[in-house]
C-alpha cells in the first residue's frame, strides 16, 4: 500500500491479524451477521469506532453538551491540522506568565534605559554575583562546537562537510565564540539574552551568520507573535534618542529603518520570513516553555531570600543600636561580710568575673554567688538571639540555583550546596545542563541554514559545550593507562598523547619528541554537497594524489612555517598537510591549486633572488611551496586539462555545443580551456575580448530588455489565471454562506498561495535561464533552443525566495480587493461581483524580482568562467542602469559611467554580493540595474591602479 506521498508501507494488523483498514470484511458466502459477530467478539477499538460511524456521522456534539464544544464540532479542523494554541499569556507583546505582577518583565529586566530588579540584585548581592560569575567563567572558558550527527552512510560525507562549514562560520564570527558565550551566560541573570544576527555571503555563494550582535534585554519593548501565538515573528526594541538628552551616542542616522520620537528610537528585528536573512532574532534562554521565550532567571527563585537576608541585616543593626552591650558590675557587700564575720576573697571575685564573661544571653546563665558578693547590670539585658545562623541559611538558599543550575534546568545535579566562595563539583556538573538549554537556539539556526541550502539529512549538526581543563579526568587517565597495558604516557601513541594533553590541559612539550598526529583530509573551502566535492565516475581513472615532487615541496613549506612562523594561510597549511601525506584530493581542490598558481606567479620569488630580514624566504615563496611548488603547478594544470577533456567530450570534434542539440556547464569549461594552449597574455586578452564582445559592454541590452518584459508578462498572465480560480472559489464559499469571510481567507490562502508561488517560480526560472543563454551568446557560443541550463543551489534558493515574495505580494492585494467587494456589495450574485487584479499588477509586483533572477543567472555564469579559466586574475563587475532610463533613473548615481558614487567591485568579493542588483536599488526595488563584467588590459599593480589606468569611474573608497 502507498500513502499520499507515494511511500510504500505495510498496514498494521490487529489482534487477529487483520488490518483495521479491511474492517468489516464482507463476504457473501459467510454473511454480514457472521462477520458482525466476529468483529464484536474481537472488540477492537477500530471496530467500535466503525460501528459508531456506520450509524451516524461522527460529531463531538453527540457526546458533549457545552455550546462552544458544539460549535467546534461543526467546524472541526482536518486530521493533519493543529488545533490548540500554546496558551502563554501575552498582552500587548508583553509576556505575563509571572504570577506576581511586580516581578513581570518590565519590572525585573528593565525597559529602555531603566535597569530592572534582576540587575540591581545581581550587582548588590555578593553571593549572587560570585555564584553567577564563577559559573559563567567556566562556561566562557570552555569551547562550543558543532558535532556531526549519526546519519546513514550515504549522508555521511555531506553531513561532515556541512558540520565543518558550521564550525567555520561559528569560529570566524565577529569577536569570536567566547564573546558570544559570555553574553549567553547573561541568560542566568535575565532568563534570556537577545542577539541580532547579521548575515553574509561567502565566496561560494553560501549564506552564513557573520555576527551575533548582543542587545541589552532592557531594549525589548514588544515581542511579536504569529496569529496562533506559537511562533515568534519579530521583536520591537526601544532605546533613548538624542533629543532625550540621555544617550547622545544614538542618532536616527546610526540605526537604519528606525522610527524616532522626542525621547526614543524604535526598531524591529524580524524572526522569520521567506528568506534565510530575514531571521535576525537570536534568543538564548533557559527554562523557557511554550511561548514564554524570556524563560526564568536563576535570580527569580531567590528574590525572597535576598530580601529576607536584607531584612535580617537591618534587624541586627537596629537591635544592636537599641539594646547596646549590657555591662555587668561585680561587687562585694562589706556589711554582709561583717555580719558573717568574713573577709572578701578576691579569688571568689575572679571566678564570678570569668563566669559572667563566658556566658551568652541565649544560654540563660545562672550563678551561685559566694556569700558577700553581688552582680548588677548597668544596661538593658541583651536578650536578642544571634542572627548569624539565619543569615548563613539565607546565603545557602541564594547559592543553590547558582551552584546547581542543572537542578533548575532538569539535568542530573548531585553534591552539597556550598557557598559561592567555593567552586565545587556541583558547579562544574551544572554547566553542561545550562549549555544544552542555552545553546539550543544555535541548533535551530543550523537547521534553517541547512534547509535553505538544500542540505537534507536525517539528523543535523548540534552545538555542544566542552570544558577546557576544568573537569576531573582522573578516571579517564586510569582507564586509558589500563587500556595501554600500564605503559607510561610518554610511550603512548600520538593519538592517545594528544587526547591526554587535551584532558589535562598540558602543553605539547610535556612529552618527549611529541608530534601531533596528521590531520584528516581537509575540508577547508569544500562544498557540502557530495556532487561538488568528490570525484565523479568519469574521473575514476585519474590519480588525485599529488606526485612526489609536490609532496617534497609541501614538506619544505611546512618546515618554513615551523621555523619562521609566517607565510601562507590556514587553507594553505591544511592543503600542504594533505599533499605531504599523499591524500587523494578532490577535483575542486585540484582546480583551486591551478588557480592559486596562476594568481600568485608574480609572488614566486625563490630564496636565491630575495630573502627576508630573518634570513628566510619570502612569504610568497613559502605559500608557493605549501601548495606543492613547481611540481604541484605542473601536475594540477595537467589534471585540470584532463578533467576538462572529460567534461567536454562533446567538444572534441570541434563543433559548437549547439550542433549537438544541447549545452551544459562542462562544455563551457572545455571551450575556455583552449585558452591555456597559448601564452598567458594572449589568454587574458582573448577572454577580455569575449566579455566585451557585444555592444562594447558584454551585454546585449535590447535582448535583455526583451527577455525581462517577456518574463514579467508571463508571470502576470499566469497569476491572473490563478486569480480567476481564486475568485470563483472565494465566491462559492462566501456568497453561499458556507464560510465566513475570515474562514474563507484562511482556506484560500492554504490552497492558492502555493499556486501563485508556482506561477511566479516558472517565470523567474525562465528569465534566469534566458540570462544564462544570453550570456553565453555574448561570449560567442551557439546555444540550442532545447538546451538545459544548470542551476547552482545558491541560485535555486534565490529563485525560491523571489517566487514567494511575488506570490505573497500579489495574493495580499487580491485578497484585500475580494474582501472589500464582499463587504460593499453582499447582494452581488455573479462572478463579476468579486473583481480580480489585472495581469499588469502582477507584472509590476514581479519586476524587481525578475531583475534579481536575471542577475542571478549572469552571476552563475561569470563564476563558471572564473572556475574554468584560473589564469584570469580578477574580473570587475560594474553596476549599470542602462536597461531602463525611466525606471532606473534614481539609480543613475551608482552607474559606473555616469554616477557620482559608482558601484564597481571585484567578482566574488563580499561587496560584490552585497551590492548585486536590485539590492540597494533607489527605485523602490522596481529597477532593472545589472552588472557589467570586464577584465582590465593590464595586471601590474593593485586592482584600483589598474582600473584607474583604464579610465573607470571609481567609487570614493575604490574597488572592493
Amino acid at each position: 500500500m502507498c500513502d499520499r506521498f507515494g511511500v510504500e508501507w505495510e498496514p498494521e494488523l490487529d489482534a487477529v491479524g487483520v488490518s483495521p483498514d479491511m474492517h468489516p470484511c464482507v463476504d457473501d458466502d459467510i454473511g454480514d451477521e457472521v462477520n458482525g459477530e466476529l468483529w464484536r467478539s474481537v472488540d477492537s477499538p477500530a471496530k467500535q469506532l466503525q460501528d459508531y460511524q456506520s450509524q451516524k456521522t461522527f460529531s463531538l456534539k453527540d457526546i458533549s453538551t457545552p455550546g462552544d464544544v458544539r460549535r467546534f464540532a461543526d467546524d472541526h479542523p482536518g486530521p493533519f491540522d493543529e488545533v490548540g494554541a500554546p496558551g502563554t499569556r501575552i498582552r500587548s507583546g508583553i509576556l505575563n506568565e509571572e504570577p506576581v505582577a511586580k516581578y513581570r518583565p518590565y519590572q525585573v529586566r528593565g525597559h529602555v534605559e531603566q535597569h530592572g530588579l534582576y540587575k540591581k540584585l545581581y550587582r548588590q548581592e555578593p553571593v549572587l554575583f560570585s555564584g553567577i560569575n564563577e559559573g559563567n567563567n567556566i562556561f566562557t572558558s570552555g569551547d562550543v562546537k558543532f558535532v556531526c550527527p549519526d546519519v546513514p552512510r550515504s549522508q555521511q560525507r555531506q553531513a561532515e562537510h556541512f558540520t565543518d562549514f558550521c564550525n567555520q562560520w561559528f569560529r570566524q564570527q565577529w569577536r569570536g565564540p567566547h564573546y558570544y558565550q559570555r553574553h549567553v551566560g547573561q541568560a542566568k541573570i535575565y532568563g534570556f539574552y537577545l542577539f541580532e544576527v547579521v548575515w553574509e555571503i561567502d565566496g561560494r555563494g553560501y549564506i552564513k551568520p557573520s555576527k551575533f550582535a548582543p542587545r541589552e534585554v532592557s531594549q525589548v519593548d514588544r515581542w511579536i507573535f504569529g496569529p496562533r501565538g506559537d511562533e515568534l515573528v519579530g521583536v520591537t526594541c526601544r532605546i533613548p534618542s538624542v533629543s532625550s538628552g540621555r544617550a547622545a551616542n544614538y542618532g536616527a542616522g546610526a540605526i537604519p529603518h528606525s522610527t524616532s520620537s522626542s525621547r526614543y528610537l524604535t526598531y524591529t528585528l524580524t524572526a522569520s520570513g521567506p528568506s534565510l536573512t530575514d531571521h535576525r532574532v537570536h534568543v538564548a534562554n533557559i527554562h523557557a516553555t511554550a511561548a514564554n521565550i524570556e524563560g526564568i532567571s536563576l535570580i527569580r527563585p531567590v528574590i525572597h531570600w535576598v530580601k529576607f537576608k536584607q531584612l535580617l541585616s537591618q534587624i541586627a543593626a537596629v537591635t544592636a543600636q537599641k539594646y547596646g552591650a549590657p555591662m555587668a558590675v561585680i561587687k562585694n557587700d562589706p556589711k554582709a561580710l561583717e555580719i558573717l564575720g568574713m573577709t572578701a576573697d578576691q579569688n571568689d571575685g575572679a571566678t564570678i568575673f570569668r563566669q559572667v564573661s563566658g556566658q551568652q544571653a541565649n544560654e540563660a546563665p545562672t550563678f551561685q554567688l559566694e556569700p558577700g558578693w553581688d552582680i548588677e547590670i548597668m544596661a538593658p539585658t541583651g536578650t536578642m538571639p544571634s542572627l548569624e545562623g539565619l543569615i548563613d541559611y539565607c546565603d545557602q538558599m541564594i547559592a543553590k540555583p547558582t551552584h546547581s543550575e542543572g537542578g533548575l534546568l532538569g539535568s542530573n545535579t548531585v553534591g552539597s550546596y556550598a557557598l559561592s566562595q567555593t567552586m565545587d563539583n556541583s558547579l562544574l556538573r551544572a554547566q553542561p545542563g545550562f549549555a544544552a538549554e542555552a545553546l539550543q537556539s544555535l541548533d535551530w539556526i543550523v537547521r534553517d541554514i541547512a534547509k535553505w541550502h538544500g542540505v537534507t539529512l536525517d539528523y543535523y549538526p548540534r552545538a555542544v559545550w566542552e570544558m577546557d581543563g576544568f573537569s576531573d579526568n582522573s578516571r579517564w587517565i586510569e582507564d586509558a593507562t589500563s587500556a595501554m597495558g600500564g605503559m607510561p604516557m610518554n610511550d603512548w601513541p600520538p593519538e592517545m598523547q594528544k587526547e591526554a594533553l587535551k584532558k589535562l590541559n598540558l602543553p605539547a612539550s610535556t612529552f618527549d619528541d611529541y608530534q601531533a598526529p596528521e590531520a584528516s583530509q581537509s575540508t577547508q573551502g569544500a562544498q557540502f554537497s557530495d556532487a561538488k566535492t568528490f570525484a565523479p565516475e568519469k574521473y575514476s581513472d585519474l590519480d588525485f594524489s599529488a606526485p612526489s615532487g609536490a609532496r617534497d615541496a609541501a614538506e619544505r613549506g611546512l618546515d618554513y612555517r615551523r621555523e619562521y612562523g609566517r607565510g601562507g594561510t590556514d587553507t594553505g597549511i591544511a592543503r600542504a598537510r594533505d599533499i605531504a601525506r599523499g591524500a587523494d584530493l578532490s577535483p575542486d581542490t585540484v582546480r583551486r591549486m591551478a588557480a592559486f598558481f596562476a594568481r600568485h606567479e608574480k609572488n614566486r620569488v625563490p630564496p636565491t633572488e630575495k630573502t627576508e630580514p630573518d634570513g628566510g624566504p619570502t612569504n610568497g615563496w613559502i605559500a608557493w611551496q605549501l601548495w606543492g611548488g613547481d611540481a604541484g603547478r605542473t601536475w594540477s594544470e595537467s589534471m585540470v586539462e584532463r578533467m576538462s577533456a572529460r567534461d567536454g567530450k562533446s567538444m572534441s570534434c570541434g563543433c559548437s555545443p549547439g550542433d549537438h542539440g544541447g549545452f551544459d556547464m562542462p562544455s563551457l569549461g572545455a571551450t575556455l580551456a583552449r585558452f591555456r594552449g597559448v601564452r598567458r597574455d594572449d589568454n587574458i586578452i582573448e577572454l577580455r575580448d569575449t566579455l566585451t564582445a557585444a555592444n562594447g559592454n558584454g551585454l546585449d541590452a535590447e535582448a535583455a530588455r526583451r527577455q525581462m518584459d517577456q518574463a514579467e508578462k508571463r508571470i502576470g498572465d499566469a497569476m491572473r489565471k490563478v486569480a480567476q480560480d481564486h475568485r470563483r472559489a472565494y465566491r462559492e464559499l462566501v456568497r453561499d454562506g458556507s464560510m465566513t469571510p475570515r474562514q474563507a481567507d484562511q482556506a484560500m490562502r492554504e490552497e492558492f498561495l502555493p499556486r501563485y508561488e508556482d506561477a511566479a517560480r516558472e517565470g523567474l526560472r525562465d528569465v534566469g535561464d534566458k540570462a544564462k543563454r544570453q550570456f553565453l551568446r555574448d561570449l560567442g557560443f551557439t546555444v540550442a533552443r532545447d538546451a538545459r541550463m544548470p542551476m547552482t543551489d545558491a541560485m535555486e534558493a534565490a529563485l525560491e525566495a523571489s517566487a514567494y515574495d511575488v506570490a505573497a505580494e500579489f495574493y495580499g492585494r487580491q485578497e484585500g480587493v475580494m474582501r472589500r467587494s464582499v463587504t460593499e456589495d453582499s447582494a452581488a450574485g455573479d462572478e463579476t461581483g468579486v473583481p480580480i487584479l489585472e495581469a499588469s499588477t502582477a507584472a509590476l509586483a514581479a519586476r524587481g524580482l525578475v531583475g534579481r533572477a536575471y542577475n542571478a543567472g549572469r552571476d552563475d555564469m561569470i563564476e563558471t568562467v572564473q572556475e574554468a579559466v584560473p589564469e584570469a586574475p580578477q574580473i570587475i563587475a560594474k553596476r549599470s542602469s542602462m536597461l531602463d532610463d525611466r525606471v532606473c533613473e534614481p539609480c543613475r548615481k551608482r552607474d559606473f559611467e555616469e554616477g557620482s558614487s559608482p558601484a564597481v567591485h571585484v567578482v566574488g568579493s563580499q561587496a560584490y554580493y552585497d551590492d548585486m542588483p536590485p539590492r540597494h536599488c533607489l527605485g523602490k526595488n522596481r529597477c532593472r540595474c545589472v552588472y557589467i563584467f570586464e577584465i582590465p588590459a593590464e595586471y601590474e599593480g593593485s586592482i584600483n591602479d589598474i582600473a584607474r589606468d583604464q579610465g573607470f569611474g571609481l567609487p570614493p573608497g575604490g574597488i572592493t
